[in-house]
């Protein structure tokens, strides 16, 4: 055997506030002294491991049945019982009689081990009882209506059929600290009802063994623990894991938990939400108390009931919430539809944003503009949240109760802004739905200080539980899973409709593609195909002018001068119309080239034309690269016209350069224009001054445009009336 029983003071002593996170409660070696227990290997049939009071069962001690099989002291048939129960079940229980003495024998198997625990039983209440108990308060349960209701009445029914004290039903929040949501008590003890427990109460492995047992006895604070005493083999490994186990004695930190409460016995059942602990029925008695198996198994049924009741009735509100938000959410879309105005239709129509959730203001932050509803920071500073928000998550979602502990630059506006829910549509472009909740100062009443006190060296439980006071600022009420949820569906409603918009742009595009360029192609042959008319035409008019001009009276030798004028012009527009289609019907043939020689290469023609104009160029050579066929056509449109609208001053000046490395200019001292028209400019036909005063077909900047497009460059404009003109080029990252 193992040996001697080590103390329990020492292991009280060396066990603390500081490694109780980590205390192994769940295999503790001992068990509580109303009991006792017997294992065997469940191959061999041997006993590895008993209580040390085994003799008050079955007359011998430890060394009597340590290495004996198990059948030596248990029937065989009940064995095999407990065998073939287990093979479908976690655990099995039976009446077990020794003499004249009833006990409950209740089986699991823990690793390699068949542990048998028993449990003395007074059968003053039938099991045919016990289940009609039962029946009458899930039914009972089930009136319930409201999760509030319901959690009264189990505190209710528990009280009344187990005893105790104190009942109360306990709920933890998202840091597994724990609020009294319900109580029932004896007269004339202090009401706990809404007071908090801090999660360091129960720890996390105290959790995890609720999780997986349900319930839990604690009967006597001040007996004292029973240990288990094993064979020295080597086919045992480690400690006995009692998770399942109905005796497992009591973490010695939790009986000085217990003791500086005044608490004798405990009786905590758990309450599983999906898997997840939820809450405890804690019943507290201020002597020893004992409930038998059956007792406590009832209250287990109860408690499933209970969290399935508590589930229906949340997942009913929470569909009551959906239902509403799903209707705000579709109102909200077909606002946005009917407006093709996304920030109207969110924020300034008959449903907003912020009716979504239980904020007090909201944003929508879109195309660069913001729209704000309700109370919420101004525009500059929703910029700054924006900006801070998108450092700080990693994701398209960001929500918080307490803004300020991640942001310190909203520290002067925090009441407004302490909870934040914030979903990016665009995180690029700062775009998002953003609601503001704001501070709500909260006055917490603990069980005592939630605080680690200790005594000299050695931590320990708190020894006070007078209610204590915290007051809570700098946080916002929770956003609710119903809102965040709601929040998420509506970005998404959002986005998709943002994708289907952007298809349907692009199937539009696509279409207009086509017909732009059919529209293209038949202008080219309409142009082309006018020529030969036109050609007819002059030369007709020609010969009438040649040969019969001098018998003509006025109005037939003006008449012939108007065809032979008109015919001049229509083929300028229609040779500029042929350039304008041509330019993209050819691919670009992309060298280096010097701007300087191309201009020089143009100025004889616009010399002859404009011969008071003075050009000016840098003596340091200026490199291109394009196609140069086009660009000389993009000059040509940009020299023509600078000389044109300047040639007609005392001092005409056109300047041909280039600035930043791959800005290109033309600029003139011209007349100018007003400046409103510079976008105007450059499509076809557009004219800004008469067409007798300055001739032209106003299509030779739709031409510089085309050419400058075909490269992937840009072209705009700078001027003054009277002052001139600048015209900017660039030919494109992938080209210049």
């Amino acid at each position: 055997m193992q040996g001697k029983q080590p103390f329990w003071d020492s292991y009280f002593r060396q066990t603390d506030l500081n490694n109780c996170d980590k205390e192994p409660i769940h295999s503790i070696g001992y068990i509580q002294d109303h009991g006792t227990l017997i294992s065997c290997d469940i191959q061999s049939k041997l006993i590895v491991r008993c209580s040390e009071n085994c003799h008050l069962l079955f007359g011998k001690g430890p060394l009597g049945l340590l290495g004996k099989p198990i059948t030596r002291v248990i029937d065989a048939q009940i064995i095999a019982e407990v065998y073939n129960e287990l093979e479908s079940s976690d655990s099995m229980f039976c009446e077990y009689m020794e003499g004249n003495e009833r006990w409950l024998l209740i089986g699991h198997q823990s690793g390699n081990e068949l542990v048998l625990e028993f449990e003395s039983y007074d059968a003053k209440v039938s099991l045919l009882e016990y289940q009609s108990r039962l029946a009458g308060m899930l039914k009972s349960l089930e009136q319930s209506k409201s999760v509030e209701k319901i959690c009264d009445k189990a505190a209710h029914l528990v009280k009344k059929y187990t005893g105790y004290d104190r009942v109360m039903v306990y709920r933890f929040d998202e840091d597994w600290n724990g609020n009294v949501i319900a109580e029932q008590k004896k007269e004339g003890l202090e009401p706990w009802l809404g007071l908090h427990f801090p999660a360091s109460d129960i720890p996390r492995q105290a959790r995890k063994l609720f999780q997986l047992n349900g319930a839990r006895l604690v009967r006597d604070v001040n007996s004292r623990p029973v240990h288990l005493v094993s064979l020295d083999s080597e086919t045992l490994i480690g400690p006995l894991d009692q998770s399942l186990s109905e005796l497992r004695s009591v973490s010695p930190i939790h009986i000085e938990y217990l003791t500086n409460m005044k608490v004798r016995s405990t009786f905590t059942i758990a309450v599983l939400c999906e898997g997840r602990l939820w809450g405890l029925i804690a019943c507290h008695h201020y002597t020893d108390r004992f409930i038998n198996y059956y007792h406590r198994m009832s209250f287990k049924f109860l408690a499933q009931a209970f969290a399935v009741r508590v589930q229906l009735l949340e997942a009913n509100l929470q569909l009551k919430k959906a239902k509403q938000s799903s209707l705000i959410r579709s109102e909200l879309m077909k606002q946005v539809i009917e407006s093709q105005d996304l920030l109207k239709g969110l924020s300034k129509s008959e449903y907003t944003i912020s009716d979504l959730t239980d904020c007090k203001g909201a944003a929508v932050c879109y195309n660069g503009d913001i729209s704000t509803m309700g109370d919420c920071p101004d525009k500059a500073e929703i910029r700054v949240l924006l900006r801070v928000i998108s450092s700080m998550s990693e994701g398209a979602e960001y929500h918080t109760t307490h803004f300020v502990k991640d942001c310190q630059e909203t520290r002067d506006y925090k009441k407004a802004v302490s909870g934040v829910l914030c979903l990016f549509i665009s995180k690029a472009n700062s775009e998002a739905l953003i609601w503001f909740k704001p501070e709500v100062t909260q006055a917490i009443r603990w069980a005592g200080k939630p605080e680690k006190l200790g005594d000299g060296m050695r931590l320990s439980p708190r020894k006070s539980f007078s209610k204590w006071v915290e007051i809570k600022k700098g946080y916002a009420e929770p956003w609710g899973n119903n809102e965040l949820s709601a929040a998420r569906s509506l970005q998404k409603d959002i986005l998709n409709l943002i994708a289907q918009k952007y298809e349907e742009a692009k199937r539009l595009n696509k279409k207009l593609k086509k017909a732009y360029a059919n529209l293209e192609s038949f202008s080219y042959s309409l142009s082309h195909d006018l020529q030969a008319p036109l050609r007819g035409i002059d030369g007709f008019a020609q010969i009438i002018k040649e040969e019969y001009y001098s018998i003509l009276d006025d109005l037939g030798k003006s008449s012939i001068q108007t065809i032979i004028s008109s015919v001049e012009k229509m083929n300028v527009l229609i040779d500029d119309m042929l350039k304008y289609s041509g330019i993209s019907h050819r691919p670009l043939q992309i060298i280096q080239f010097s701007l300087q020689e191309a201009v020089l290469e143009l100025l004889p023609l616009l010399e002859t034309s404009y011969p008071n104009v003075t050009l000016r160029m840098s003596e340091t050579p200026i490199l291109m690269r394009g196609d140069r066929s086009i660009i000389l056509l993009l000059l040509k449109n940009l020299l023509e016209n600078a000389f044109k609208y300047s040639a007609k001053k005392a001092a005409s000046m056109v300047t041909v350069g280039e600035e930043r490395g791959s800005v290109y200019f033309v600029k003139d001292n011209g007349i100018g224009f007003d400046a409103s028209y510079q976008k105007k400019i450059f499509s076809p036909f557009q004219r800004l001054v008469n067409e007798g005063e300055y001739p032209g077909t106003g299509i030779g900047l739709a031409i510089a445009k085309r050419v400058i497009d075909q490269h992937g460059g840009k072209i705009w404009a700078e001027s003054t009336m009277g002052m001139g003109s600048t015209f900017y080029f660039e030919l494109g990252d992938g080209l210049c």
